[in-house]
């Protein structure tokens, strides 16, 4: 048990002392895929990435305005499209479009991988209900019915989702990753729109309220970390766990034109990474190729040594 014990506190240094490395030799720690919709007209909308730092802005796809929830598993992009009702996914670079659920679907938003289980989520506004598959597709079926908002997230062995309960109420709510012990987590002012968990808080952006929030896991300790401003509506919401940064999509109040934002986890050094795109309604993280092979590499120079 000691040496056990030894050794799983070697593996976390070694990946502490790699994530420290890595945020501070790299301009760019990792790359973040969004959705861009409804701009410049409400027939468009694209998946698109940028580098943590601003550089390297690509568009991975156009798929018109119907992009919604999107996540990244591996070396693909998996999203939701409203429009035409399926959930679909893509290599990283946007070739090899695949529809991955092609049917019983009404409105579907948010969307999760669980890659390490080999299962995907996801959230239909219209029928109410979180439902899964594989992530190719089989097997799909209803998980537990709620009033679904627009967030959906794994974290610690549990699935995170946000609620629409009215038009400007809803709530932040979990359960076990079969659908079992659903509970709320939050609830009262405002409408939480998308989520990011980390560190042992929830991270939401308030679409009612227009500010991007945090708490802790049970609910207690609400923050407001950045107001927005009236009818600025914060959308999607992502977290860099190597630089420590949360990200958001908020409307810059000019039609449908949003900005991407960015500051520090206690909602400090506010600034904007990217401007002149379209509605975000969904962020993602991926670490750079450089920062997980540093990690590899790391982890396999402690296990020879153990």
């Amino acid at each position: 048990m000691l040496l056990q014990r030894a050794k799983g506190f070697r593996w976390a240094f070694a990946a502490s002392m790699a994530a420290v490395l890595i945020g501070s030799s790299f301009s760019s720690a990792g790359v973040i895929y969004f959705s861009d919709a409804y701009y410049p007209t409400t027939s468009d909308g694209f998946i698109r990435s940028v580098n943590t730092d601003g550089s390297g802005l690509q568009t991975i796809l156009s798929i018109g305005g119907g992009v919604r929830g999107m996540d990244v598993a591996g070396n693909r992009i998996f999203w939701s499209d409203v429009d035409n009702d399926v959930i679909q996914r893509s290599y990283l670079d946007g070739s090899g479009v695949e529809t991955v659920v092609g049917s019983g679907l009404s409105f579907p938003m948010g969307l999760a991988t669980d890659a390490a289980h080999n299962r995907l989520y996801w959230g239909d506004a219209l029928l109410g209900r979180i439902d899964s598959s594989d992530m190719d597709g089989g097997g799909a079926a209803p998980l537990l019915t709620t009033p679904f908002g627009n967030g959906l997230e794994l974290y610690g062995g549990k699935l995170y989702w946000t609620t629409a309960v009215t038009g400007d109420s809803g709530d932040i709510m979990r359960a076990n990753l079969d659908g079992s012990d659903p509970e709320v987590v939050l609830t009262g002012e405002g409408r939480p729109s998308d989520i990011a968990l980390f560190g042992g808080k929830v991270y939401w952006t308030d679409y009612v309220l227009d500010r991007v929030r945090r708490a802790n896991l049970d609910g207690t300790g609400v923050e407001d970390l950045y107001i927005v401003g009236a009818n600025w509506n914060p959308g999607g919401i992502t977290i860099d766990p190597v630089e420590q940064k949360v990200y958001w999509a908020q409307s810059t109040g000019v039609g449908y034109e949003s900005a991407l934002m960015r500051m520090n986890l206690d909602g400090s050094e506010q600034e904007t990474l990217l401007s002149g795109i379209g509605i975000g309604v969904s962020l993602c993280w991926l670490p750079e190729p450089t920062a997980l092979a540093l990690l590899a590499v790391g982890a396999l120079a402690l296990r020879r040594r153990s």
